[in-house]
């Protein structure tokens, strides 16, 4: 997807892009900040001058190296050698912290280092990945790899709908944009653009099958459901090779919410039309090249490590009552050893006590603590007292930091934030109702009510059923039903330490109900979870040869199921 534009203008001087509609094919305006964001532009370095619009997109992934697609520099079969990069790395200039194209580029390169296997295993496209090392480290936030972990997550998630993003200033579809004269005749814009895409899954066979088949160093990206206005679909587009395909802060996926954001890879191929609609875009998973990193960089001079922050410390404690966690600093790093780490914890109101003081000194609110060198996969854990001093029925959070002397190129695992709740109130929760069955005027509902407390009981647990009008229903021990206002009190007494109850609902009837469900008891930390309404339709099967009554049947039963005791499987 390389191109290159002839428009060629001094460094200190920027031309406008005629004014567009502002959006990339299917995307728009980048409204958040993105620093680590790289432009790459051709550079003459004789008079200062670049071409105005990057040839290609980048990562900053640590404060002096940039990551891009290998084909950016070089052809298939080439990237072992240095003397085939165009541009090289004096005839490079890179954007940074500068979406907007009137601004000018201001860091220069000292080396380019594409994959020497790129293309090598497939003939064209594997191993698209070269690093970009700066003549100076910047200052600008770096973005994180994803790690196996993380593409785990993603690929075993149910919820893939644009929950990812790629980044770029390539060509868009602004005005005058046409496939039928070739994307690559477009129009860039002027400032940075972005565009959600559905991940999709390389165990898909739409994606591993894609464009004759891929290896397991690429990962796919598209958007089979465009949105209406969204004439030429949505895609990554000449221009963007190299950008990143970002897993965002705060995207939720089946496992949960995402704590960082993820530079899930970088665009190598795809569409000449740049259109994803019926074929995936394709980017070089960056995971799969953790341990070249380690070693280019370090043979570089640079080493880049990933040290990962831990911490242990228990859900709940009793007011007065001292407790102890673990804090902990890995080398998660492949290859390179990291010198010098340290980790800083600090809790607020609280008193803290490291079991072993050895090679630490207190701090504000905590203490710092030098572990010397880690090894490649190499762990330290230190043990702490904790005492809290606030008020009770509070929460006392841990911060837990870690450095080393090397540049890392993970960052979102180098901070961790814990809490304890100090307390003698419990936790009750209730589930939203689950529908197991809805058919021919019949349904089978779940509902879970709990205790999220680790040291404390519920006492007095009560779960109260309101039920509308026109539905009655039979009840059976513990619950019993009450003639104004019609509903079920069901007696569940003390829900123990982690404990949970599974209420089953089994109904019949004809129309469109709400149940409100209610868990009453004595105590509550974290209130607002007690409460949930069910709106459910009961539908009688078309060819019913009869009127169904619409008083149902409601069948309790009463399981309890303990967290921490059950059977292994």
């Amino acid at each position: 997807m390389k191109i290159r534009y002839l428009l060629l203008l001094p460094l200190t001087t920027m031309s406008l892009a005629t004014e567009v509609t502002p959006k990339i094919v299917g995307g728009e305006d980048a409204v958040q900040d993105y620093p680590w964001m790289a432009g790459l532009h051709e550079y003459i370095p004789a008079t200062g001058e670049y071409y105005v619009e990057p040839f290609c997109g980048g990562s900053l992934i640590a404060p002096g190296w940039v990551v891009s697609a290998a084909h950016c520099f070089t052809d298939p079969g080439s990237g072992g050698n240095p003397s085939s990069y165009s541009p090289p790395a004096d005839e490079l200039i890179v954007r940074l912290d500068s979406p907007d194209l009137s601004d000018d580029p201001e860091h220069l390169v000292q080396r380019i280092i594409a994959h020497p296997q790129y293309g090598v295993a497939d003939g064209s496209d594997d191993s698209d990945i070269v690093l970009i090392q700066l003549s100076s480290k910047t200052v600008f936030d770096t973005v994180s790899l994803a790690n196996n972990a993380i593409m785990s997550e993603l690929e075993s998630s149910s919820l893939l709908d644009d929950v990812v993003q790629a980044i770029g200033w390539g060509v868009y579809d602004g005005e005058g944009f046409t496939v039928i004269k070739g994307a690559a005749s477009g129009d860039q814009p002027d400032f940075l653009q972005i565009v959600a895409l559905d991940y999709l899954p390389f165990s898909e066979k739409k994606c591993r099958t894609a464009w004759d088949g891929l290896t397991t160093n690429m990962i796919c990206a598209w958007e089979p459901q465009p949105d209406a206005d969204d004439t030429f679909g949505e895609d990554a587009c000449f221009g963007d090779s190299g950008g990143p395909l970002l897993l965002p802060e705060n995207t939720l996926l089946s496992s949960g919410r995402t704590s960082h954001e993820w530079l899930l890879g970088a665009t190598s191929f795809g569409s000449v039309a740049c259109n994803s609609i019926k074929t995936p875009g394709i980017y070089t998973r960056m995971a799969s090249f953790e341990s070249w990193i380690e070693g280019t960089t370090a043979n570089a001079g640079d080493a880049l490590v990933d040290v990962v922050a831990t911490l242990d410390q228990p859900a709940a404690a009793r007011p007065a009552q001292a407790f102890n966690f673990d804090v902990g600093i890995a080398n998660n790093s492949k290859l390179n050893s990291a010198s010098d780490a340290i980790f800083e914890v600090t809790a607020a109101n609280t008193t803290l006590t490291p079991v072993n003081a050895t090679g630490c000194s207190n701090i504000a609110n905590g203490w710092r603590c030098n572990v010397a060198t880690l090894t490649a996969g190499q762990q330290v854990q230190r043990t702490f007292t904790a005492t809290w001093l606030g008020a009770d029925d509070s929460s006392l959070q841990t911060d837990l930091q870690v450095f080393a002397n090397q540049d890392d190129y993970r960052i979102g695992n180098n901070t961790v934030s814990a809490t304890t709740d100090v307390t003698f109130l419990p936790d009750p929760f209730l589930t939203a109702p689950v529908v197991n069955r809805n058919r021919d005027g019949r349904a089978s509902i779940t509902v879970t009510a709990g205790n999220l407390s680790s040291i404390n009981s519920v006492t007095d647990a009560t779960v109260i059923v309101e039920l509308p009008n026109d539905l009655g229903a039979t009840g059976y021990p513990p619950c019993e039903l009450a003639e104004a206002p019609s509903r079920f009190i069901c007696d569940l007494g003390t829900l123990d330490p982690e404990d949970e109850v599974l209420l089953d609902f089994d109904l019949k009837g004809v129309g469109t109900f709400l149940l409100p469900i209610t868990l009453q008891s004595t105590g509550d930390i974290h209130p607002g979870d007690t409460s949930k309404t069910l709106e459910i339709t009961l539908k009688r099967s078309s060819d019913s040869g009869s009127a169904l009554p619409l008083v149902a049947l409601m069948l309790l039963l009463y399981r309890r199921r303990n967290w921490r005791n059950q059977p292994s499987n």
